[in-house]
């Protein structure tokens, strides 16, 4: 593919710069995506499609690990850097949720020890609500397992030169699904580890890898959609056989050209600066997660008020975004600010500061 001369080279990885605007506009549609799907509920028809805002997470998270990665980047400074990031905000709700299935009549739900321990410890395990699935006590954390599993292995590469990082992370994903379609594991949990979902972090990989050589994104975008479509139609067609949930990676083939267009925009000054939209992708993280207790609280308004349907996708949308941004200003920012002052780590630049 051939390199773009309008815009400066990157360097060999993490060399972008400290905030993509582009990236955090993706991010705050990918969390008002899932917000309108949760908010329209099971018969939402077509609009449940939004809850695929889960796979650009996935995708910019792919991105945005290899750009703000650099020479200088330790396994042991990366892994601290996406715990402090991570955890302190998930553990605190996923505590916060224990504690209601356990102490309110309304929400009363038994989760056993392990199935609380694996949820903290980001272990896929049979589901407290489902047992046919791998769900932490907080539904919406499957993805952090996801999440979890790619860092763990993006650190154990960083212990190979850096050049290399693309190609041992993507390499290993693509091995970890071929296997999974190979085994096709009966087990919800062993099916997680080796779900199709994770190419989406190659696909991420492949923009980021792309944008710092200076390749045309709209050859990028192109091939991609061209694979999607191709894809879709085999699945369509009966003859794309794949375990677990096939469509969702074959999303990469609308939002890897959503992610190249945004970047291009950016690139040629022609995004609009938002601080309503940069502020909603700061927060994405606060408000991704602290939609469950939002959807609790219409649920309870429904079995208590007899609250009407048609109330719930405003009040999780206008509620899902409120509490979001409280948790966000009061918990999340300043804490991630403390953990990593006192620890004396840098911040790896602001495109990083949600794990998408």
């Amino acid at each position: 593919m051939q390199a773009d001369p309008s815009r400066p080279a990157r360097g060999p990885f993490g060399t972008g710069p400290d905030t993509l605007v582009s990236v955090q506009y993706l991010r705050a549609l990918a969390a008002l995506m899932v917000l309108v799907t949760h908010g329209v509920g099971p018969a939402g028809g077509p609009v449940q499609a939004l809850g695929a805002g889960v796979d650009l997470f996935f995708l910019i998270s792919g991105f945005i690990m290899i750009v703000t990665t650099g020479e200088q980047t330790t396994p042991r400074t990366f892994m601290i850097r996406r715990i402090v990031r991570v955890v302190p905000l998930y553990w605190l709700l996923t505590l916060l949720a224990v504690l209601t299935a356990r102490y309110i009549p309304m929400f009363h739900y038994p989760i056993a020890w392990w199935q609380a321990l694996a949820s903290f410890l980001f272990v896929p395990v049979a589901s407290a609500w489902n047992p046919e699935m791998a769900r932490p006590v907080i539904g919406l954390g499957w993805t952090l397992n996801h999440e979890m599993q790619f860092y763990a292995l993006f650190a154990a590469a960083l212990f190979l030169p850096c050049r290399w990082l693309p190609w041992v992370v993507g390499g290993t994903i693509c091995l970890l699904v071929a296997a999974g379609i190979v085994l096709a594991p009966s087990s919800p949990a062993a099916a997680f580890w080796l779900d199709p979902v994770k190419l989406e972090f190659v696909a991420g990989i492949v923009v980021a890898v792309a944008w710092q050589r200076r390749v045309r994104l709209a050859r990028l975008a192109a091939i991609f959609a061209l694979l999607g479509a191709l894809g879709i139609g085999l699945l369509a067609a009966g003859l794309l056989g794949v375990p677990g949930n096939p469509q969702r990676p074959l999303l990469m083939g609308l939002f890897v050209p959503v992610l190249c267009l945004a970047l291009w925009l950016e690139q040629t000054g022609r995004l609009p600066r938002w601080r309503w939209a940069m502020l909603l992708g700061d927060a994405s993280y606060s408000i991704y997660l602290c939609q469950f207790f939002v959807l609790l609280a219409f649920a309870g308004l429904e079995l208590r008020l007899g609250a009407p349907p048609m109330l719930r996708l405003p009040f999780v949308l206008a509620g899902g975004i409120a509490l979001g941004l409280v948790v966000h200003f009061a918990f999340e920012r300043p804490v991630h600010r403390a953990l990593l002052e006192r620890l004396r780590i840098g911040r790896a630049g602001s495109t990083s500061l949600a794990p998408a």
